[in-house]
């Protein structure tokens, strides 16, 4: 939350205007990537550990964002591949391999008729799904000719029910 209002702030004052991070249109200088990447831990650790605390008491946890997407978001908002590198990018990689989550995507070119982001972004965005996707996640579904029940049925057949 407090790195979002950041970066709306950010955009609302002109500061580090581009298109690294298109959802805000900042792009974060090199040097500063490692201390931006730092505060948006600190933005998801609450729910890194609320996520703990759900899997205590149950087999699953359906949400659409979890430690896979947070590591990707990092990597590609900040223009920043060596951050799997880091310390709390393997910390990150190291969750998602234990949430083992089941990837939902399709082509590039479907992303982009779905989507109003811009396409180099979209493009380094989808890199990092589809190499950690193959090694994270429990199974890939390709979305792009199936309907949402056909989804379902996918994600069922995925953890076994």
């Amino acid at each position: 939350m407090h790195v979002s209002l950041l970066y709306r702030l950010f955009r609302k004052l002109g500061i580090l205007r581009g298109e690294d991070n298109p959802y805000y249109g900042v792009s974060i200088p090199r040097k500063a990537r490692f201390p931006f990447s730092l505060l948006e831990f600190s933005g998801i650790l609450p729910l890194f550990l609320a996520r703990f605390f759900k899997r205590l008491i149950s087999d699953y946890l359906v949400c659409d964002r979890g430690a896979l997407d947070f590591a990707i978001w990092v990597s590609a908002t900040l223009n920043y591949p060596e951050f799997l590198r880091s310390l709390l990018g393997k910390f990150s990689l190291s969750l998602a391999s234990r949430e083992k989550p089941i990837l939902l995507t399709a082509p590039p070119d479907i992303l982009m008729a779905r989507s109003k982001t811009p396409r180099a972004f979209l493009y380094r965005e989808h890199v990092f799904y589809e190499i950690l996707g193959k090694y994270f996640s429990r199974c890939v579904i390709d979305t792009s000719e199936l309907s949402p029940i056909e989804v379902v049925a996918r994600v069922l057949k995925c953890v076994g029910n």
